[in-house]
């Protein structure tokens, strides 16, 4: 008889690191669609990694735009155009933010139901998962980045599905 222990059931990482499958809803009618893309959790030593590199990358953005705000506040131009750098320099910040995050995202997908017209590929070959490749439809669909981003941080997701199997008890 196999001595197994129920407070494996509990653990997340194996499923995080393996990934589970996110179901793609259809986003009027909000039925299954059949596209799926299979996600990586927060316990995910991957993703975890990942995050490291983010905020790595965030760190290095934060010294390099106050040392930029502070020379536009002190050059000898009008106001006006101290302001209306500023307000360029944000702009640019804040999509280097967003593509840090989308990166740092990107990392969550292992793999998925995508095709198209791949580089060299004909229509309805599947496109291959690469940072890249995900980082371009986290920006043509920002609001499945958002349901990915909320997906993967719920730890409930990745509980291995047989402990809600009453045989387990």
């Amino acid at each position: 008889m196999e001595n197994r222990s129920t407070f494996g059931a509990y653990g997340t990482a194996s499923n995080a690191e393996e990934g589970v499958k996110f179901p793609l809803l259809h986003p009027i009618s909000h039925k299954e669609t059949g596209d799926w893309i299979m996600l990586r959790g927060s316990d995910s030593e991957t993703v975890q990694r990942a995050g490291a590199e983010a905020d790595h990358a965030q760190v290095i953005l934060a010294a390099e735009t106050s040392g930029l705000e502070k020379s536009i506040k002190e050059s000898k131009k009008p106001e006006s155009e101290k302001e209306s750098s500023l307000i360029e320099l944000a702009w640019e910040t804040k999509q280097k933010r967003d593509k840090i995050a989308r990166t740092f995202l990107a990392h969550t997908v292992v793999d998925w139901t995508n095709k198209g017209l791949g580089k060299g590929g004909k229509p309805g070959d599947k496109i291959p998962v690469t940072i890249e490749n995900v980082v371009q439809f986290f920006i043509d669909a920002p609001q499945l980045q958002e349901q990915i981003d909320s997906f993967t941080y719920e730890r409930k997701n990745f509980i291995d599905q047989s402990f809600n199997n009453p045989s387990m008890n």
